[in-house]
């Protein structure tokens, strides 16, 4: 198994759910995509839906209006 074909499985196996069969099929597919992904990432941006509680957290202001996300360049 390639690489990019676990981190697809890990995936969907952590959903506590069983990988329905009809997704098994197309497991080869998506791990292709993934690697495509991946390989034309230079960084990861995470935009959580926790992020409010991470700043009240960090005693960070929350902003009132969300950063846009660079474009890619």
């Amino acid at each position: 198994l390639s690489s990019p074909l676990l981190l697809v499985v890990y995936h969907l196996q952590s959903r506590s759910r069983p990988i329905p069969s009809s997704q098994v099929a197309a497991l080869p597919a998506m791990a292709a995509a993934a690697q495509r992904l991946l390989a034309a990432s230079t960084k990861i941006v995470g935009v959580g839906r926790n992020y409010v509680a991470h700043a009240k957290e960090l005693g960070n202001p929350v902003p009132k209006v969300h950063a846009p996300l660079p474009d890619r360049p």
